[in-house]
């Protein structure tokens, strides 16, 4: 056998430090980065269906402690009334995150746990007409701030 000879090889850089006193181990310099200021996102000061911002930035939260671990098990984005409502609903979100508007301090987190939420596989073999109805079902729920 042959051994290749387009293999890609990686060579280690030796990082040199400042020479140290006998005894003592060298010691990295660290340079401290400045970041620049970050504008603070608007109070949550809005109305999400039935949720006031306080209560509904609470169970986003809530609702993104328990998502993260779960496995995903969703379907991907139907065609027709349903996939267009959903792919609205996730524009008007980031439009809510980059406008600075009321909805800033919830649109991102919101934006990470509705597919989860909305697109979570309704049986282990759904027909697509399942699909269809169960994410106009939770679309629904998700306007009207029932996650």
């Amino acid at each position: 056998q042959q051994m290749r000879t387009d293999t890609v090889r990686l060579t280690a850089q030796r990082t040199t430090y400042p020479s140290a006193s006998p005894g003592v181990s060298p010691v990295p310099q660290v340079r401290h980065l400045q970041l620049p200021d970050y504008p603070q996102p608007s109070s949550p000061a809005f109305v999400w269906g039935n949720l006031d911002g306080e209560d509904c930035l609470h169970s986003l939260t809530m609702i993104d402690h328990d998502t993260v671990h779960w496995v995903p098990n969703i379907f991907t984005v139907p065609l027709g009334s349903a996939g267009k409502k959903f792919v609205q609903e996730t524009t008007r979100l980031i439009a809510a995150f980059a406008s600075s508007s009321a909805e800033e301090a919830v649109s991102f987190l919101a934006l990470m746990v509705m597919p989860l939420l909305l697109l979570q596989q309704p049986a282990p073999r759904a027909t697509h007409r399942q699909r269809l109805d169960c994410l106009d079902r939770r679309l629904k729920l998700w306007s009207e701030g029932r996650f």
